[in-house]
């Protein structure tokens, strides 16, 4: 129907009908999703995802979200809300307060952004190289770093891909996909070393005979995600 259900980054867009307020606007019909269910169409249309029938799309970026295509249909769920990754329930360290509202969400621990405010809290008592940086910490500036050799940076980094590696390994056992699609800007960094860790983390921890199906790439479409993942929201309405 075009209504933003619930909006945490952008105040006063709950319930809001955005479509219908652009379609008054351009005189032409408009469709909207999240940007993770269009990121997820734009592989299987025109990226990684081509010729697969079943993809679980997790996108790590200011927030984290999951996309998914089961059996060649787009996955909602009963209340349009599948494929949340990033409000599972994280156990290993103290929770965090999530934008959601909710407490120990993986997205409050491993997003760009709360890696960044990990990493902030830190510098103030230990040695870093980010504290170079007069400037809020980004969660690129902390891969970096960890590449560099910061063993701050490197500590939480390690963290993180372990307990995303855990989560998005539930994934795997859960609906067995052929390719799990990692994007967003944190994996689009250049010469990136995120994904093979990662990677070693899921297959060691999914059920075996789903973890020795699935393939786990980089995102193709890259920074062009939102751009291809609209063209290919148009075409998959039709």
């Amino acid at each position: 129907k075009g209504i933003v259900i619930r909006s945490v980054h952008v105040d006063g867009w709950d319930n809001y009908p955005l479509a219908q307020e652009i379609a008054n606007l351009v005189n032409i019909p408009v469709i909207i999703d999240n940007d993770v269910n269009a990121a997820v169409l734009g592989e299987w249309y025109f990226g990684a995802g081509k010729g697969f029938q079943n993809i679980f799309y997790v996108n790590i970026g200011t927030g984290i979200g999951g996309g998914a295509i089961v059996n060649n249909q787009l996955m909602r769920g009963a209340s349009m809300n599948a494929t949340e990754i990033g409000h599972l329930k994280v156990t290993e360290i103290p929770p965090r307060l999530c934008g959601c509202g909710s407490w120990g969400c993986l997205e409050a621990l491993c997003s760009g952004d709360s890696i960044g405010r990990r990493a902030e809290e830190r510098i103030t008592y230990e040695d870093s190289i980010l504290k170079i940086y007069n400037q809020k910490i980004s969660g690129k500036m902390v891969y970096d770093a960890a590449d560099q050799g910061d063993l701050v940076s490197r500590e939480i980094i390690d963290q993180s891909i372990k307990i995303l590696g855990t989560k998005i390994a539930d994934v795997v056992t859960l609906f067995n996909p052929d390719l799990i699609i990692i994007g967003g800007g944190i994996v689009s960094r250049p010469n990136s070393s995120f994904l093979n860790p990662l990677t070693s983390v899921i297959k060691r921890n999914a059920m075996k005979e789903a973890s020795a199906h699935v393939h786990i790439v980089k995102a193709r479409n890259g920074y062009l995600a939102g751009v291809t993942g609209a063209v290919a929201l148009a075409i998959h309405a039709k």
